[in-house]
């Protein structure tokens, strides 16, 4: 009450009681509140808050001190609200008390006592970054604003069950976000290092919520986060020094800095009753000690921030091999330290990670070369941090100094594995606190996550899948590798087969291609296993491999172990030098059969009851029945699936007794399943387990001696699911020396592939949408509902607190206008009655579908819109949950087993926001303004940033769905009609770039943006744009045809920092680039097709797409009503005006015209007066239509053209309308070349197969299987023949057995000679599936999506093996997909792929080799031939090593060769017309050319098969062009030159007359015969010849691609004699993929002495050679001669 109590005098008495008396004239008024401080010493012992001893009392009176007070109000303790903790120990701060939220008329305003608790044994806050935010206006722009994710590490003592929850308190200022961040750390730090070391935990289920403490905080500095599983603090169960825990927790920093910030941290845990448990002042919780135990903190304070981070300083370790394995100590270098200005008398502390330690100074090599000699002595050293009190730089001058340092075992797990450096780290001021830097420590080069599992130990089993994880640390290379070896008895038959069955598993690094896999034997019993690398390397990661192997047939007793190693030469194995330290692990044994193993059977309503729940991340309780033939002793061991985890102290989840296993209502005639005799034996409850040590998918459970055997007992244990149902679905279970066969699993309850996008991520948004896509795993029926849990901090529009119907309103069905549902991949309106509900705080969305036609069906793609409005603190979202319900159990307060399919859905950051963003139509009125479609308008656009935008920046705006940027472009890329509004343009850019990009379905509704990128700073200081200041611009944006769904109908501006690298929690490899999100803002786009009439109707066709040729259903609707079952419709080609006669309709496939008349039905809204739904329609040709809409009342009344007035929309039409200009359809074999096909609607989901000549598009024989086709390099692997339908994919071939699942695509070679996808097409990341004998439906491997848009897609980087005519047969991709020959049912193109003829060439040693290649034209320079050993696979010669022989160039290419070859007699064979195949053929005149000179035919001689065609011929080659040729037959003709030629093209003259245009020759070949030779050469096979559409008009020369090329290859030399293998490249520097024949060379063999004696008859031989003959001489001179 403003009173002052300084008066009040205070004593404490021996028994501990503190006295105080008010001094004379003091006194204490009714009603007014007393605060007492006091500063008290906490006992050393944990003390419960319900302990009764536990207890502080309050007593007033009045009278003398030295007499007893008169009691006159004495009030008991009450239980304290949770409001802070204290640790243990002596000198301690109490925290805890206070008073309660009472009136004053309460009769207990005392609060109860506080917890006295224990302290961990270890607690760690380490940070990321030291830098505090600054120096802005405020700490909200990211400009000014650090965040940083802050590692915590600890050490528990006291156990905890499910429930608990962990506090981190921090300064005020620093700031967690209301919607806190929290995630695992690194991978590394939860790894394996082997038996005896130390394992860092995960915390499971973390959900982390922002708070203040205390209320007076001005930023959300209390972390409280919600943990689901429990832990154990007992040593016995973890190792020697029990459990450790660490994850990340996400902080924003504040712009001042207090020295009493570091002592301001603090970490506690509660029950799950809020009381504290435990805690520690994580003040000194910054440098792990060197030698404590893990996790004891170095110092009594935390870390504090400083001015700046030390961005360019580094630490580089030249060794980072442990210690233990080198025996030397290794130097670590800190460099550079440069200030702008001298620095006097500062500090310096380095701290390296834990388990490192400094040595001694490396004298005068103590500086770093290059830079000025360090200022300071030899620094203080204590384990692993080294500081210098003092030391005094120069300006601009650069330091650094270089460090002993020895190298631990293993980097740390249970603290940070960084550097930290601290410049002034002693100093108060924070300008004095200069710099500071958080440095990645690389990882020490020991292996660790080395492991062995057997899917099954039971002995005897055959087919046995074995699975190997390494982690490696150092690069291998060519024969490096890694060796893997069983030290004892492995217990394996057929050891032998490693190599054949080796696979990697999913989640794998990728292994190289040309991994070398070998096995052999080891003594007593054991084996070797061999990975040794070749040309590519493998590089650091985790590695993850299968074998299948027979298990021995005899149970294992010993104890063995596999060691893990990596090695520099894997050949010199066993006395090879480890790269990495070695890693023995345990071995699993081998066990005979048990006797039974298996979940108990339940009804589903009873396993509910029990906690059983199937769905994605959820903890599930399962019952498992087993028995023993021996008498069961050990511990009882039980393996999930991958993906499944039990809790690393799961003893709590652990029921026994046969009523908690089965429920309260079990009865002694259910215990036993209807096909069994056994009955269950009741579990002693003095035998219960003891104990449960979670490992991952393993749980190990030790249960006193004393069940029997032959009995079946029952056991309940709780496991935490996958997100998704396992690839390999079986448990196993081991006990009592015996191992059970595998248990089939359960599939996981869960939508699939789902997708979640926003349209801003800015903070504190008003109607921001965000859009769910999904599909359901099991339907939901009519009654069923959808549900929608956010996380905390955001919330869920709705208009009232109650639900309404879904309005009947076909082209965008809602509730009320803040939620949406669609269907499929066209986003068609889902139809259907619904209602909507919001639960009272905004987290909870549900739609409840009503009336018996809504229902969403299994595995169709459905997409849930809703409104909903952003926190304002900037930070990390936690996770959003989707489920679905059958039924009424759907409530908001439905518990969690009520839910049919459920998904967890990854949060997202909430970054900044613009301080302005405005679009608005200058042609209309309002906010919001009705618009009519397609009209073009005028827009206005203000941007204003509240961060400058910096150098390299990027500025991002987005049109709504079907808004067209580019209408008025005056060129590809622009904008249409930008402008500046007077000076606001972007500072640091010129005009910005727009593009648009096709739909995905084809619907003609683009998506556009507008973007600035990599803006150039021009204001200095990397500044491009100053804060604050607008951006004004104008924009020419034509409406879309059709009101956008709302998810899509959102402008959204972004600002892009400069791309970064993300790797996230990567310590090795590579990332990929992306452009860091600054801010966002987000505005409403305004409606489109109102009610006003037709305006208002919407076309579309069922399904979403419509080819030519094929069936479709066409539906209009009109959320306005008047549509009737008498309306009728007409189709026009596009450009068509409605009224005209009905002679200029389109023509449907069947010949009829369009239907006038044609029946209609209701639509899918139900209702016909909103939709109406023609069906059965065809159209012939693929084009964009107009539909001509008829309203009618009565029958009849639609007869007249003029009766067609309205024009309802456009619909298309998809198919091919020819080639584009730009694809090469004659393409050497092995050279990449492009298909690009021009049509209407054309999609990504367009499919093509390129199929032999012989094979018919839509046949049967294999219309839908490519021959082989190889693709431009992949960016996931960079080998030239990883086929692009697995880019990207590095996933292993699957165990044997896996099922198959439609459709399946079949890909020869790296697992063998056939193997399947298992998921269907569209997917990115596909898995590999089982044999494809096992499959139901054959796809092609090559499998590829095309680029470009609905006119003109193209498949770009193809390549053709083998030399021949081909033919490309096209798929129109929807919803049915592309998987049938009969889906390729088009003939898009002819393809002629010309190369070399395989044959054998002869060449002899010393002489010139000059091999003659047949189908080479000697004009086309630079093809080459290139030897390599016999038995060489062309396609895989980039693997093989060339040839190198002493006098032979290789590769050996060649120049052009005009008249390499002279040709006396030419055949030409027309193929096809442009009418058609089977079409006559013709055309005036034909013409040879020999370069630019047209060759004289007048004199040539003809002859033909049919009757009358050779005098036709004549006159084709006259050159008169003045009599047609027609050639009905396709029959040809030959003709002969008086004088042979040299000829490289020909070309045509088309005929005359309109008629003669489909007589046009597209297709033909053309052979000629060499002077001296009969045989007939091919010169050219042109297959999609462009001929001109005027008549009389000479087509474009056609140049061969076919002859003889002679080929050089030098004088070879030498006595490697023998065949080679010729590959064959379009040009030297490419892939000599195409098989060319071989090369026999002949010679002698070696160099083979000879003796003869003078003056006697000499005779020399026998001589060994290759191609020897009688015709071969030899001749002997004297050695001194040349």
């Amino acid at each position: 009450g403003g009173a002052s109590f300084a008066d009040l005098a205070v004593r404490l008495s021996p028994s501990g009681h503190c006295r105080g008396l008010l001094e004379p004239g003091a006194q204490l008024l009714p009603g007014q509140v007393v605060i007492v401080v006091l500063e008290v010493r906490n006992p050393t012992e944990f003390v419960r808050r319900g302990n009764p001893g536990n207890a502080w009392r309050l007593v007033l009176g009045s009278g003398a001190l030295a007499s007893p007070p008169l009691p006159l109000s004495e009030v008991p303790p009450s239980p304290l609200p949770p409001a802070g903790a204290s640790a243990v120990g002596r000198g301690r701060r109490l925290l805890a008390g206070g008073l309660d939220g009472d009136s004053a008329g309460d009769a207990k305003p005392w609060s109860a006592s506080a917890s006295v608790l224990p302290s961990f044994s270890g607690a760690l806050l380490q940070p990321s970054s030291f830098e505090r935010s600054c120096c802005g206006p405020g700490p909200n722009f990211w400009s000014s604003r650090v965040v940083q994710w802050i590692r915590v590490f600890f050490r528990p003592t006291v156990s905890v069950g499910r429930g608990r929850h962990i506090l981190v308190d921090a300064p005020d200022g620093f700031d967690f976000g209301d919607s806190c961040g929290v995630r695992d750390l690194a991978d590394e730090y939860y790894a394996f290092a082997g038996e005896g070391q130390v394992r860092l935990r995960r915390l499971r289920g973390k959900v982390c919520v922002g708070g203040m403490y205390p209320a007076i905080a001005t930023t959300y500095n209390r972390a409280h986060i919600s943990v689901a599983s429990p832990w154990a603090a007992a040593p016995g169960a973890f190792g020697s020094q029990g459990p450790h825990y660490g994850f990340e927790l996400r902080v924003a920093h504040p712009l001042a800095y207090r020295p009493e910030q570091q002592q301001e941290w603090f970490l506690w845990v509660q029950d799950i009753d809020d009381e504290m448990l435990e805690g520690f002042p994580a003040s000194g919780g910054l440098l792990e000690a060197e030698g404590a135990e893990p996790g004891a903190a170095l110092q009594d304070q935390s870390w504090g921030l400083y001015a700046k981070a030390a961005a360019e300083l580094n630490v580089q370790l030249v060794s980072v091999t442990p210690f233990s394995v080198s025996r030397v100590e290794t130097e670590a270098i800190v460099y550079p330290i440069v200030f702008k200005r001298a620095v006097s008398g500062t500090s310096l502390r380095v701290a390296a990670p834990a388990g490192f330690d400094w040595g001694e100074v490396a004298g005068d090599n103590a500086r770093v070369a290059r830079t000025h000699p360090w200022p300071g002595g030899p620094p203080h050293i204590a384990g692993n941090v080294l500081s210098w009190g003092s030391l005094d730089f120069l300006g601009s001058t650069t330091y650094g100094f270089r460090q002993k340092i020895r190298v631990p075992d293993y980097s740390p797990r249970t603290s940070a594995n960084t550097f930290f450096i601290e410049i002034g780290y002693d100093r108060d001021n924070i300008d004095e606190r200069l710099a500071a830097s958080v440095i990645d420590c690389p990882m020490v080069a020991s292996l660790i996550n080395c492991g062995v599992q057997y899917h099954t130990n039971q002995a005897s089993r055959r087919n046995n899948r074995i699975e190997f994880s390494i982690q490696t640390i150092t690069a291998l290379h060519e024969n490096g590798g890694i060796v893997i070896e069983a030290l004892g008895e492995v217990g394996l038959a057929a050891a032998a087969d490693v190599a054949a069955s080796f696979a990697e598993l999913p989640g794998s690094a990728a292994f190289p291609d040309d991994l070398a896999v070998r096995s052999e034997p080891t003594a007593g019993g054991g084996l070797k296993i061999e990975l040794m690398i070749r040309a590519a390397p493998l590089l650091p990661g985790l590695y993850r491999f299968m074998i299948v192997a027979d298990n021995g047939a005899k149970e294992t007793w010993r104890e063995f172990s596999w060691r893990f190693g990596t090695y520099s030469d894997v050949r010199e194995h066993p006395g090879a030098v480890p790269l990495d330290k070695e890693m023995d692990v345990e071995s699993p044994r081998l066990r005979k059969k048990m006797a039974q193993a298996g979940f108990y059977p339940m009804r589903l309503d009873e396993a509910r009851a029990l906690g059983r729940d199937d769905r994605p991340g959820r903890l599930n309780s399962l019952a498992i029945r087993w028995s023993c033939d021996s008498e069961p002793a050990g511990d009882f061991d039980m393996q999930a699936p991958h993906g499944f985890e039990f809790d690393d102290a799961c003893i709590g989840d652990i029921e026994t007794a046969r009523s908690r296993v089965l429920g309260p209502g079990f009865e002694t005639d259910r215990d036993v399943p209807s096909n069994s005799t056994e009955a269950l034996e009741e579990w002693p409850a003095d035998l219960a387990p003891t104990e449960c040590r979670g490992e991952g998918r393993r749980a190990r459970i030790s249960i006193p001696r004393g069940l029997k055997a032959q009995r079946t007992y029952v056991l309940r244990i709780s496991v935490w699911n996958p997100m998704d149902t396992p690839e390999l679905n079986e448990w196993t279970v081991s006990y009592c020396r015996e191992a059970s066969d595998p248990i089939p699993g359960f599939p996981i309850w869960t939508f699939q592939h789902v997708q979640m996008s926003l349209a801003s991520y800015a903070r504190d948004s008003r109607k921001n949408g965000i859009t769910l896509r999904f599909r359901p795993r099991g339907a939901v029926p009519s009654g069923g509902a959808l549900r929608v849990e956010a996380p905390p901090g955001f919330r869920l529009r709705r208009a009232s607190s109650t639900a309404w119907p879904l309005p009947l309103a076909p082209a965008s069905p809602t509730c009320g206008a803040w939620a949406e549902l669609r269907r499929g991949l066209g986003e068609e309106p889902f139809g259907g009655a619904a209602a909507c509900e919001v639960s009272e705080r905004g987290r909870h969305f549900t739609l409840k579908l009503l009336g018996a036609h809504s229902q969403l069906a299994a595995g169709e793609l459905y997409s849930l819109t809703v409104l909903l409005d952003f926190p304002s603190p900037l930070g990390f979202g936690g996770d959003w949950l989707l489920r679905s319900f059958e039924g009424a159990a759907s409530s908001p307060d439905a518990g969690p087993i009520d839910a049919f399919d459920s998904s967890i859905i990854p949060g997202f950051e909430v970054v900044g926001d613009l301080d302005a963003f405005e679009v608005w139509n200058v042609a209309d009125v309002g906010p919001e303004p009705e618009l009519r479609p397609g009209r073009l308008l005028e827009v206005n656009i203000l941007l204003r940033f509240k961060d400058d935008i910096k150098d390299g920046d990027t500025i991002r705006l987005h049109a709504p769905r079907g808004f067209d940027l580019t209408a008025l472009a005056p060129a590809p890329g622009e904008c249409g009609g930008f402008r500046a509004m007077a000076s606001k343009l972007l500072s640091g850019a010129g005009p910005p770039r727009c593009h648009c990009s096709a739909a995905p379905t084809g619907d003609l509704s683009p998506d556009c943006a507008l973007e600035w990128r990599s803006i150039a700073g021009v204001l200095g200081g990397g500044r491009a744009h100053p804060r604050l200041k607008d951006i004004r611009f104008k924009l020419s944006v034509r409406n879309p045809l059709r009101m956008p769904p709302l998810a899509r109908n959102f402008w959204r501006v972004e600002h892009l920092g400069v791309a970064v690298i993300a790797t996230p929690h990567a310590r090795h490899g590579g990332g990929v680039p992306v452009l860091p999100l600054r801010a966002t803002g987000h505005v409403r786009g305004w409606e489109v097709n109102q009610c006003s009439g037709m305006q208002s109707t919407t076309i579309s066709v069922k399904g979403g797409l419509a080819s030519a040729g094929r069936p479709f259903a066409l539906e209009l609707s009109n959320p306005c009503g008047g549509l009737a079952a008498t309306d009728r419709f007409r189709l026009l080609a596009k450009g068509g005006v409605c009224t005209q006669p009905a002679s200029t309709t389109v023509v449907l496939a069947s010949g009829d015209h369009a239907p006038f008349n044609f029946p209609s039905v209701p639509g899918y809204s139900g209702n016909i007066g909103t939709s109406v739904r023609w069906s059965g329609l065809a159209l012939r040709e693929p084009s964009i239509y107009t539909v001509c809409w008829c309203g009618n009342e009565t029958e009849g009344g639609c007869d007249l053209d003029d009766d067609f007035r309205e024009t309802a929309g456009e619909i298309v039409v998809r198919g091919l309308t020819g080639l584009y200009e730009s694809s090469v359809l004659s393409p050497a074999a092995g050279e990449l070349f492009v298909i690009a096909l021009e049509g209407f609607g054309l999609t990504e989901l367009d499919r093509i197969r390129i199929v032999d000549s012989a094979v018919q598009c839509r046949s049967s024989l294999g219309a839908n299987v490519s021959v082989p086709v190889l693709w431009p390099p992949p960016s996931c692997t960079g080998h030239y023949f990883e086929t692009a339908s697995r880019a990207g994919n590095n996933r292993a071939r699957p165990p044997p057995g896996t099922a198959c699942a439609a459709p399946c695509v079949e890909e020869g070679g790296r697992w063998g000679p056939s193997w399947c996808w298992t998921e269907a097409e569209g997917v990115k990341d596909r898995q590999w599936g089982a044999p494809c004998s096992a499959c139901a439906v054959d796809v092609d491997a090559a499998d590829v999506a095309p680029d470009g848009v609905s006119s003109m897609r193209y498949w770009a980087g193809l390549a053709l093996l083998e030399v021949g005519i081909y033919r490309v047969c096209w798929c129109a991709g929807g919803p049915g997909g592309c998987y049938l020959s009969g889906d390729f049912d088009i003939e898009a193109a002819m393809i002629d792929a010309w190369g070399p003829q395989i044959q054998e060439h002869h060449c002899a040693m010393d002489r010139r080799c000059l091999p003659v290649v047949f189908g080479i034209p000697p004009s086309r320079a630079g093809t080459a031939l290139k030897v390599f050993p016999e038995g060489t696979v062309c396609k895989n010669s980039d693997l093989a090593h060339a040839v190198e022989l002493p006098g032979l160039p290789n590769p050996t290419a060649v120049p052009a060769a005009p008249n390499a070859t002279l040709f006396g007699r030419f055949r030409f064979r027309p193929l096809r017309a442009r009418g058609g195949p089977g079409k006559p053929i013709g055309f005036t005149d034909i013409h040879l050319w020999s370069g630019a000179v047209r060759i004289d035919l007048r004199d040539a001689s003809v002859t033909s098969a049919s009757p009358g065609l050779a005098e036709a011929a004549r006159g084709a080659l006259d050159g008169n062009a003045s009599t047609e040729l027609l050639d009905e037959g396709l029959v040809g003709f030959e003709f002969e030159l008086e004088r042979p030629v040299w000829a490289d093209g020909l070309s045509f003259v088309t005929g005359s007359g309109e008629a003669s245009a489909v007589r046009d020759p597209v297709a033909f070949s053309l052979e000629a015969s060499p002077v001296g030779s009969r045989a007939w050469l091919p010169l050219v096979r042109a297959t999609a010849l462009e001929v001109p559409r005027e008549r009389g008009m000479e087509t474009e020369v056609v140049r061969f691609n076919g002859g003889r090329t002679t080929y050089t290859l030098g004088v070879p030399i030498g006595h490697d004699v023998g065949r080679y293998h010729l590959c064959w490249a379009s040009r030297v520097d490419g892939s000599f993929a195409v098989e060319a024949g071989s090369l026999l060379l002949t010679g002698l063999t070696g160099i083979q002495d000879q003796w003869c004696f003078a003056g006697t008859s000499c005779e020399l031989g026998p001589v060994a050679g290759l191609g020897l003959s009688p015709a071969d001489r030899v001749l002997a001179v004297a050695h001194f001669e040349p």
